[in-house]
């Protein structure tokens, strides 16, 4: 069912030009506001944004497999008790001449790409490696694997009897689908097998790293930190089964994975170190997420017996954050980082309101860790609707999946919010259902509608920047071969992506941010509503607009900013007259960023509005 009947929204032709803005009066805004939240669903992590492309690397998860894996030439296939490290304990056995290893969802191959195969053996020898069809049976490259003699800080050359071999394979031309293997054969008639790796280049050129067009195109976004490892990754469906920070660090095989709580295992191949080098590779401020006691099955740390996870995650920040003479911060150090990492915020679980948070376990988080490191801020998950807190200086991460109405009517929730010292992190939004009378049936794409009523929920939460301090779009990221949470921000598969109107929303709305939030002196709202902010150090102005409705309109505003009387103006927007309006992986996109006309002269300002509509008019000293 799509969102056709929009009639029970107001609408307005014109504003005319009672609305002023004006720089008289001012609210800061936080240097913070938008930013990216990342959790590994939907096979975003491992078979998408991390650059491994095999899938089953090391026979890891709770039901270890021989997934992805075949024998050719009537090889035999077996998987044995030999581990590879006290982390990999399984490891494959290939009687014959060798196997191949399909991937994920296949094998992007393209002409004049450097990969890197890597792989840990025990016996055989003469291994060769190559890229071919897995129907077709064609060879597009091949190479000669050499053993690796040096080891590295994620590469130990050998470990328990097995030796590291590598090969690059650089492609002269592309493959014609995704339906290739990686193929290892060898002589010798019978070799055990574990950590079969295929890697591309990474963004920013990191040994263990990112897929570069996801990379690229979050990067894009201009936004200002990232939220990390989740979400409901974080916590595990048991105790047992949470993100455990010491066992994603260090070499790659030293790292068992996990069972992850969207279906499959976790590598842990982005581990903790590589999260902050996304970080820094972003420019982004880290919001490092941390196991609170509780995990999604229901189970909870007692009392007496939380010290142990509360200790965990002191050990924990003292590896990013410790020198030389701290035991964790020394571990840091080995692992290549000198420096300590940039931790600023840590947030004490996720949607944690649930159970007994507030009776004991964050207390308790909390006062060990600003004992101990007392400049930190404090991050806490709660439900809209509870009773805000006086005066204490925490941040309340608050998560809202919801209708377009909803989105529409919470545009002014933060405008009577406490101004003190507690204050408010959106960690997770989106529109997710359809609403308007349709029930609770869920959105599979964003589409217009939804993304003009997120950006006026977000542009509510702009114009209250002062104690909104931060906001993130949530789940950002989407493998349609492998979803189990819809609508994303982006949709990718093994070899492209699509970027939906969300993505290009957020993206013009993260990269218009100003320091200040001008006065709208008599702002007429619904159906346009609207922010204005300046950027001081880049000498701008920009005003935001939001149109929800099927309505053209006409937005006129008188601009009382001082040296902007004369200022050069440029738009650019996102619109559709089409509410589902929507950019789906393999299809031409149906609405992305334009520039706009913009009639801007002594002050006065006007603009036409599209129905469905996103827009920001940037004023430029």
């Amino acid at each position: 069912m799509k969102f056709s009947e929009l009639a029970v929204i107001p609408f307005l032709l014109g504003l005319g030009s009672a609305l002023t803005i004006s720089d008289k009066s001012t609210n800061s805004s936080s240097a913070l506001l938008h930013g990216l939240m990342y959790e590994d669903i939907n096979r975003c992590g491992d078979g998408g944004l991390y650059g491994e492309l095999l899938n089953n690397r090391a026979f890891q998860g709770e039901n270890r497999t021989l997934d992805s894996y075949n024998g050719v030439d009537s090889a035999k296939l077996a998987l044995v008790d030999e581990p590879l490290s006290d982390a990999l304990p399984k490891s494959m056995k290939v009687s014959g001449s060798g196997f191949y290893n399909e991937g994920f969802f296949g094998i992007s191959v393209k002409k004049g790409r450097k990969y890197t195969a890597r792989f840990y053996a025990k016996g055989g020898s003469n291994f060769n490696v190559a890229l071919k069809g897995v129907s077709s049976g064609d060879e597009l490259v091949s190479a000669k694997a050499e053993k690796v003699s040096k080891s590295s800080r994620l590469f130990p050359s050998e470990s328990n009897g097995f030796q590291l071999y590598t090969a690059v394979l650089v492609p002269t031309e592309d493959a014609p689908d995704v339906d290739n293997g990686l193929y290892i054969s060898f002589d010798g008639g019978e070799a055990t097998f574990n950590f079969v790796s295929l890697m591309p280049e990474h963004f920013k050129g990191r040994e263990n790293g990112l897929r570069v067009d996801i990379a690229e195109t979050l990067n894009d976004l201009s936004g200002k930190f990232l939220r990390f490892p989740g979400g409901n990754n974080l916590e595990g469906q048991t105790i047992e089964r949470r993100w455990k920070w010491n066992e994603t660090i260090g070499a790659l095989i030293d790292r068992p994975g996990r069972e992850g709580d969207w279906t499959y295992p976790n590598t842990d191949g982005i581990g903790l170190h590589e999260y902050f080098e996304w970080c820094e590779d972003m420019d982004l401020t880290p919001i490092l997420g941390v196991y609170a006691g509780y995990s999604l099955g229901g189970e909870e740390v007692a009392e007496d017996d939380l010290q142990p996870y509360i200790d965990e995650v002191l050990n924990e920040l003292e590896y990013c954050l410790g020198d030389y003479n701290t035991e964790y911060g020394k571990k840091r150090i080995a692992n290549g980082r000198k420096e300590p990492f940039d931790v600023k915020y840590v947030e004490i679980g996720n949607e944690d309101f649930i159970s007994k948070h507030y009776d004991y376990r964050f207390p308790a988080y909390k006062k060990a860790i600003k004992e101990k490191y007392p400049d930190l801020t404090i991050i806490a998950t709660t439900e809209i609707g509870l009773e805000f807190p006086e005066d204490e200086v925490i941040w309340w991460d608050q998560h809202n999946y919801q209708n377009p109405e909803w989105m529409i009517d919470s545009f002014d929730m933060y405008d009577n919010y406490p101004r003190n010292n507690t204050k408010v992190f959106q960690g997770e939004y989106a529109q997710t259902h359809l609403g308007a009378g349709l029930g609770d049936e869920e959105l599979e794409t964003p589409n217009m509608l939804s993304s003009a009523s997120e950006a006026v929920f977000m542009l509510g939460m702009e114009r209250n920047s002062d104690q909104v301090l931060a906001m993130c779009y949530a789940p950002t990221l989407q493998n349609v071969d492998a979803t189990q949470w819809t609508p994303d921000m982006i949709q990718f598969n093994t070899e492209s992506i699509a970027k939906s109107t969300s993505y290009y929303a957020h993206k013009l709305l993260f990269s218009t941010a100003g320091d200040k939030i001008l006065e709208l002196q008599d702002a007429p709202f619904d159906p346009l509503y609207y922010v204005a902010n300046l950027d001081t150090k880049n000498n701008r102005v920009h005003v935001k607009i939001a149109n929800p409705t099927d309505k053209d309109a006409e937005f006129s505003a008188k601009v009382d900013v001082k040296g902007f009387e004369n200022a050069k103006a440029t738009a650019q927007s996102i619109s559709s007259t089409n509410p589902n309006a929507t950019n789906v992986l393999g299809q031409e996109e149906q609405a992305t960023l334009q520039s706009q006309d913009v009639s801007y002269k002594n002050g006065e300002l006007k603009l036409n509005v599209g129905p469905y509509y996103v827009g920001v008019v940037t004023l430029q000293q």
